[in-house]
C-alpha cells in the first residue's frame, strides 16, 4: 500500500497538470521500489495494533473512508475528491488513513482567496488532510506530529495535534475537531470545523518572508536581534508579529532609536514570541503567557460573550493562526514593547506617537 501511495500522489499531480517538485519526483522514481518492503511491515503493524478488530466495533464493513464522509453530511470534501479520482480511489479501496475532515460550512467560511487557493492547490490541499494509518483521539497527545500524504520540498508536511483546556479543545493545525474517532472498513475519520489553510510548508522564519508584504519589518527586526537562529530550531513557538503598518506608524525617531539600540530590540523581539503552539483555539481571556524574554502577555477576549477578536495586552490580533512547520505566527495590529522599555522610553523620549501604540502594563 505504501508503494501505492507514493504512485498516486505522482499520478495525481500529472493528471491534473499541477506543479510537481522535480527533486521529489526523482527521489519518489529512485525510492519507490523500496516501499514493497514497507508495505510488508506496514501491514503487519496494523494487524498488530488491532485494525480490523477496532473498524468491526463500529461501521458497517461496506462503509469505506468515501462513503463514511458522505454520510457524515461532509459533501463538499467528497466532490472535491471526484475531481482527483486516482485520489478517491485510494480511500476507497486502500489504507488505513486517518483524514481530518472540514464540514461543508468550513468550506463555505473561507475567504475568497481561501477559496481560490483550494481551486488552485486541490490536491495538495486534499492530501495535507489525509494522514498514513490510524489516529484515534485517545493517541493524541499535545504537539503531536502526525506525518500526512502531502510532500513539500522532499519531506512529509505533517498535522499538529494539540490539546488545550485540559482536553476540552483538540486541534490539527489549529483546526478544532468537532467530532472524532468515525470508522471506517480502512480507516478513520475526525471532523472538523474549518479547513486547514495555509498548509505548514515552511517553518516560522520562512513563513514571515513569504508574507513579507504583511510581516517585512518584523522579519528585519529579528534579524537585527539575532533571533532568526532561534526561531529557525524546532521549537515550537507562537509569534505574535506586529503587521508592517503597526511599525510603521512608530516613526522617527522612535523606530530609528529602537532599531539601532540591539540590547532593547531585542527584549521587544522575545517578548513577541512564547514556547509552544498556541493556535487561536488555545487563547483564552483572561490568559497570560510568559514570553521568551520572561515577560507575560494577557490575552483578552472581546465581545460582552467573550466571542469576538482577541487582544493580547490590549492590541487586536487581526489575523489569527498563520500555520508554520515549527509553531504558528499571529499577525497583531500594534507593537508589543516589555513594560521596562515602555517605561525607559516614556523617560527619553515624548513621542507621542509612539507612546499611543505602545502595549499597555500588566497591571
Amino acid at each position: 500500500m505504501m508503494k501505492t501511495v507514493f504512485l498516486v500522489v505522482l499520478a495525481i499531480s500529472q493528471a491534473i497538470s499541477l506543479p510537481v517538485y522535480d527533486p521529489y519526483v526523482e527521489w519518489m522514481e529512485q525510492k519507490v521500489e523500496q516501499y514493497d518492503h514497507m508495505l510488508t511491515q506496514f501491514k503487519e503493524t496494523s494487524v498488530k495494533e488491532g485494525f480490523n478488530k477496532k473498524v468491526s466495533q463500529d461501521v458497517d464493513h461496506f462503509t469505506n473512508l468515501v462513503t463514511l464522509a458522505k454520510d457524515l453530511g461532509c459533501s463538499q470534501f467528497v466532490k472535491y475528491l471526484d475531481e482527483v479520482p486516482h485520489l478517491k480511489k485510494l480511500l476507497q479501496n486502500d489504507g488505513p488513513f486517518t483524514i481530518i475532515l472540514p464540514t461543508d460550512e468550513a468550506f463555505a467560511a473561507l475567504s475568497p482567496h481561501g477559496k481560490v487557493e483550494v481551486r488552485d492547490h486541490l490536491a495538495q490541499n486534499l492530501l495535507g488532510h489525509i494522514a498514513r494509518g490510524l489516529v484515534y483521539s485517545s493517541e493524541l497527545y499535545n504537539e503531536r506530529l502526525v506525518p500526512t500524504l502531502l510532500f513539500f520540498d522532499d519531506k512529509e508536511v505533517d498535522l499538529r495535534f494539540n490539546i488545550y483546556l485540559d482536553g476540552k479543545v483538540v486541534t490539527a493545525s489549529g483546526s478544532i475537531l468537532i467530532k472524532t474517532d468515525q470508522n471506517a472498513t480502512n480507516g478513520v475519520i475526525h471532523v472538523t470545523d474549518r479547513v486547514i489553510l495555509p498548509m505548514p510548508l515552511y517553518d516560522i522564519v520562512v513563513e514571515m518572508a513569504e508574507i513579507r508584504n504583511a510581516t517585512g519589518l518584523m522579519m528585519s527586526a529579528v534579524g537585527l536581534a539575532g533571533v532568526a537562529e532561534t526561531l529557525d530550531g524546532d521549537g515550537p513557538f507562537t509569534v505574535f508579529a506586529p503587521k508592517n503598518e503597526a511599525f510603521e506608524k512608530m516613526r522617527n525617531p522612535s523606530l530609528m532609536d529602537l532599531m539601532k539600540n540591539r540590547t532593547a530590540l531585542k527584549e521587544v523581539v522575545l517578548y513577541h514570541i512564547v514556547a509552544g503552539t498556541i493556535y487561536e483555539a488555545g487563547l483564552r481571556d483572561g490568559d497570560r503567557l510568559t514570553t521568551l524574554n520572561g515577560g507575560q502577555l494577557r490575552i483578552e477576549e472581546e465581545g460582552p460573550d467573550k466571542e469576538g477578536g482577541d487582544r493580547v495586552n490590549f492590541i487586536e490580533v487581526a489575523f489569527p493562526d498563520v500555520a508554520a512547520t515549527n509553531g504558528v505566527i499571529h499577525l497583531l495590529a500594534g507593537v508589543l514593547i516589555p513594560p521596562e522599555i515602555r517605561a525607559a522610553y516614556k523617560k527619553s523620549s515624548p513621542d507621542t506617537i509612539f507612546e499611543e501604540l505602545l502595549s499597555p502594563s500588566l497591571v
